[in-house]
């Protein structure tokens, strides 16, 4: 059986990309065993690392992970490493959702489009129970702002990148000021922010 630092090696040979940081997945690991939470719902399986990551490490019982785009899915659900995980190829945002429409989730982790970020909360909260947590990853956008210092970007790409930023700012403002809500920033990894129903 492969170990997760093969999958991980593997995801990068299949898509260059920055899976999430340890730091933030063991902090997700631990907050689910203090806690207790047997099922959880990721929006954004990208290709599958932190699922797996989770099933693996932690003492979580059911994944169900959505994925918009078909080749990271497919990768994910190939290579999954776990029976825990349920990979979903559909766009949460705009899909119908069927195959959770009545579940509620104590745990909801979104790791999916950063320019909407806010619209995938607020579909999310649907499906999060009482009590429930959400938590959002990469709310900094450091890398990204790394390369928005980058000289040599074309200016599309740098109207793209400033346009995400500005929406990254609005959706922590917006969490700032939601109500019925205890709401934590953390300087883990690329930041993440803590979301708890009163």
């Amino acid at each position: 059986m492969k170990t997760l630092k093969e999958y991980y090696n593997e995801a990068l040979n299949f898509k260059p990309q920055h899976p999430i940081d340890d730091e933030t997945a063991n902090f997700i690991c631990d907050f689910i065993y203090d806690n207790k939470i047997e099922k959880m719902l990721e929006i954004g399986s990208g290709v599958g690392y932190s699922a797996n990551y989770f099933a693996i490490n932690s003492s979580i019982f059911q994944i169900d992970s959505y994925e918009k785009e078909f080749g990271f899915f497919l990768f994910a659900k190939d290579n999954s490493m776990s029976k825990k995980i349920k990979f979903i190829w559909e766009d949460f945002l705009y899909g119908e959702l069927k195959y959770i429409r009545f579940n509620k989730y104590p745990l909801i982790f979104i790791d999916a489009a950063k320019s909407k970020q806010k619209e995938i909360f607020e579909k999310s909260l649907q499906f999060l129970s009482d009590k429930g947590t959400i938590i959002v990853d990469n709310i900094n956008l450091n890398r990204v702002k790394e390369k928005s210092d980058d000289l040599n970007i074309d200016s599309r790409k740098a109207k793209n990148i400033k346009k995400m930023l500005t929406k990254a700012a609005e959706f922590k403002e917006y969490l700032n000021c939601i109500e019925n809500f205890d709401v934590k920033f953390l300087n883990i990894g690329d930041g993440i922010v803590i979301c708890k129903r009163k």
